[in-house]
């Protein structure tokens, strides 16, 4: 426990620390992406759910998730609020083509294809690619599944965008999964941070000269976030990072950091009952 506290220490104020552990001891909330933001006010009514500032809705009451209305017909699925905002930058997508790397079990997938994008979906586990498929076939939605190791994919097509969902520590889903706590961040970075780069470096070659590369990660820690775009710009000096401006999609200030890119925490929305830590960054081609 002291590993993890004094590790976040580093780089954040007790204050966020103590806020953080406050909601540790709350129940977790559940959130959902709607399909059809036409359904939104509707499901809201139906679900008793609170809308999130960028039109996530918030379960407030924890029955059977696939009982719920509209579940079996499609017109949501579960996603965090943090894991959904990452797709809403990319702005309208319709008729591009999206390389979603670690893809599986798909929630952003289904926010791409929901925004009229053509989508691929790479993953190396046929386990969680059948959970993938499984989501697909209730959400009524068509993708290519490809199943392949990012380390031994190789295609000559180029994509209008490269979606890079990168292996974290997951130390941002610390509310939900208390066991990190107990986890000596040290011991998993370095080998997480190696594939995090080879991947943002294999990204780069599929993606066509207009594209871009949107990063994310879940994750509280700097190593795999901020530093991990910092080094790939000064390795790529025909890539630059895009400034994300928070009004155009409903977010807070304090939800970026000052380079303009996505940087949320557990403690924001903490009267709502928080969310998860996230990071995620735009890089186009200079």
């Amino acid at each position: 426990e002291k590993n993890l506290r004094a590790y976040l220490r580093k780089y954040y104020a007790e204050e966020v620390i103590k806020k953080i552990e406050k909601l540790m001891i709350r129940y977790v909330p559940v959130d959902i992406t709607v399909r059809d933001s036409e359904d939104i006010s509707l499901l809201k009514k139906e679900l008793g759910a609170v809308e999130l500032p960028t039109g996530t809705l918030r379960l407030k009451n924890q029955k059977v998730l696939a009982e719920l209305e509209g579940f079996k017909t499609g017109k949501w699925w579960v996603q965090g609020i943090s894991s959904a905002i990452p797709v809403k930058l990319l702005g309208n997508i319709h008729g591009l083509e999206v390389l979603d790397l670690f893809s599986a079990p798909g929630g952003k997938a289904m926010q791409l294809i929901s925004a009229g994008a053509e989508v691929s979906c790479l993953d190396i586990s046929s386990k969680r690619l059948e959970l993938l498929k499984q989501n697909l076939v209730r959400m009524e939605m068509k993708a290519e599944i490809i199943r392949a190791d990012i380390k031994k994919f190789k295609t000559k097509k180029k994509y209008d965008i490269i979606l890079l969902d990168a292996p974290c520590s997951a130390s941002g889903t610390i509310l939900k999964n208390k066991d990190l706590i107990h986890l000596n961040p040290m011991e998993r970075i370095y080998s997480l941070k190696k594939i995090q780069e080879s991947a943002l470096e294999a990204a780069k070659s599929w993606v066509k000269d207009s594209g871009r590369i949107l990063y994310s990660t879940c994750s509280l820690f700097p190593e795999e976030g901020e530093e991990q775009i910092k080094n790939f710009l000064m390795k790529n000096k025909d890539w630059k990072q895009k400034e994300i401006c928070p009004d155009k999609f409903g977010l807070d200030k304090d939800w970026l950091d000052k380079k303009g890119a996505l940087r949320l925490r557990p403690d924001h929305l903490f009267e709502l009952g928080g969310m998860d830590g996230f990071y995620a960054s735009l890089l186009i081609k200079k």
